[in-house]
Order: C-alpha cells, then sequence, then structure tokens
C-alpha cells in the first residue's frame, strides 16, 4: 500500500523545483522556459499569489500553473518547453497510412481515368468508421501531390499548368466583365 507523502518530502520535492528554478532562470534558451522559472521562483521564493503572478508576468493563472506543473514534473536536463508542438495534432491517419490508401487509387490513374473524389472520400469514411466532412479528403489529396484535373475528380499524373479550365455555369458571363448599358433619355 503506498504512503502518503510526508510534510518533509513534500518540502524537499519544492525545495528541488526551486533550485531547478534558478538553474532555469540563468540559462533560459527561450522566454517560455523564462516564464517556467519565473512562475514558480515568484510564488514560492516571494510568496506572491498565483493572481498576482500572472499579472506581473502578463498571462493568465492557468497559464501560471501550467508552466509551474511543467517545470514541476519535467525531469532535469528534459527537453525544452514546447519542443514537441507543431505538426498535425489531430490527424485521422499518419502519412504513411494515408499513403498507403491512396496508391489503391493510383491503379485507376495509371490507366488514364480520372479519380472521383466521391470514391476516396466513401472509401475513408469506411476505414475510419465515422462521417467526415469533404475538406478532410481535399486536403489529404493536396498533402499528398494530387493536383484537380476536372471538378470533382483528381488525378495523381496532372500537374496545374495541364488543367483543364472549367466552364462557367450555363454560359454566364462574369459580372465584372458585362458592359454596362448606355442610359436612354427620353
Amino acid at each position: 500500500m503506498p504512503r502518503a507523502a510526508s510534510s518533509s518530502d513534500r518540502s524537499g520535492n519544492a525545495r528541488e523545483v526551486v533550485r531547478r528554478a534558478r538553474l532555469l532562470l540563468e540559462r533560459a534558451a527561450t522566454a517560455a522556459e523564462l516564464r517556467a522559472a519565473q512562475a514558480v521562483l515568484f510564488v514560492d521564493d516571494y510568496g506572491l499569489s498565483l493572481r498576482q503572478t500572472a499579472e506581473m508576468m502578463g498571462c493568465s493563472v492557468p497559464t501560471v500553473g501550467r508552466l509551474r506543473r511543467w517545470l514541476k514534473t519535467t525531469p532535469p536536463n528534459e527537453q525544452a518547453l514546447h519542443a514537441h508542438w507543431g505538426g498535425r495534432r489531430r490527424q485521422n491517419f499518419s502519412f504513411a497510412e494515408e499513403k498507403k490508401f491512396l496508391s489503391t487509387f493510383k491503379n485507376q490513374g495509371r490507366d488514364g481515368q480520372g479519380i472521383v473524389v466521391k470514391s476516396i472520400w466513401q472509401a475513408y469514411e469506411a476505414m475510419l468508421g465515422r462521417s467526415v466532412p469533404d475538406s478532410t479528403i481535399y486536403r489529404l489529396l493536396q498533402r499528398h501531390g494530387w493536383h484537380n484535373a476536372a471538378r470533382g475528380t483528381y488525378h495523381g499524373k496532372t500537374t496545374p499548368a495541364s488543367q483543364r479550365t472549367l466552364p462557367s455555369a450555363s454560359g454566364r458571363t462574369h459580372p465584372s466583365t458585362r458592359r454596362a448599358r448606355p442610359i436612354e433619355s427620353a
């Protein structure tokens, strides 16, 4: 059965965190690291509240808490704050899985047929097990370098220069190209 931490354990841990914050304050490479050190030192060394610390640092109270938690939970000599940020955090499949999925449709493109986006969309939803907006499929195709050949279809070998221009709806001209009629005087 785990034992509860005694007050000496907590104070020893707090001293270690303050020591690390002082070291980080000296060697901070980014503004985020400097703020994390300040978040710990303002509260633990100077006795300020989280709200006062947030006002001094120019951020919100939850941000002060996040910075303090990062410094307390990160082992010494660990990666910098926000080192793993960036990239696609809300992806359905990895890039390699998407590439494998699209390779099944490349045979149609090699035969010279256009690939209908709707068939890719339906296969994607079946593989994922839920519905997705059409923009997900268009971004998937863009990410893998598939260029638009015609409205609603994609072809893996086309280039933007070889795409044909689609006619406007029902032969109407664009409003900016219409000529104004001269006003007839009565």
